[in-house]
């Protein structure tokens, strides 16, 4: 709820894949939202008054959602106002990771193709890990909405990054 309180009414947004973005795509309530997404979980419950594009590409069974070239010819021809991004990892030295560079490649893309905003979705468990493939650089992230159990020996290094960081608080119906 605390990331999806970041969409403005009229903005495009970028989401990739993973439970955590199923929830935020869930908790959408600002109004004329185009969501530009590779999740499958999307399709389930999306909120009323959103226009849904799912990008196709070959499904990937493991992570729910569309991954590979023709993934990546559909997001070569959009731009987003905001991008919200999960991941396996988040570290200030190695940036944003995953372990399917399938899946680091979309959310890569997604990135380069926002304008505004990039904010990722990671709970404190994903905080200071590493996994195997680069989705990108910490300094291209703005915001990183996690839970209160993060460290907060992480908060210097990632705010000297340019990271804001948002603590969301338990929501009722989350």
């Amino acid at each position: 709820a605390a990331a999806a309180a970041l969409i403005e009414p009229g903005d495009t947004v970028l989401v990739n894949s993973g439970s955590t973005n199923v929830q935020v795509i869930r908790h959408i309530t600002a109004p004329d939202v185009r969501l530009i997404t590779s999740n499958a979980g999307a399709v389930v419950a999306p909120p009323a008054g959103i226009e849904m594009i799912l990008i196709g590409g070959l499904y990937r069974p493991q992570s729910n959602s569309f991954v590979g070239s023709f993934a990546a010819l559909t997001l070569e021809q959009v731009y987003g106002s905001k991008a919200i991004i999960g991941v396996d990892g988040v570290s200030f030295k190695y940036g944003l990771t995953t372990p399917n560079h399938q899946e680091a490649e979309i959310g890569r893309l997604m990135i380069e193709r926002t304008r505004g905003p990039v904010i990722v979705v990671a709970d404190h468990t994903k905080v200071g890990v590493v996994s195997n493939f680069l989705t990108a650089r910490i300094d291209e992230v703005d915001i990183l909405v996690t839970d209160a159990g993060f460290e907060e020996e992480y908060r210097d290094d990632l705010e000297k990054a340019g990271v804001q960081i948002i603590i969301a608080g338990p929501s009722a119906g989350a």
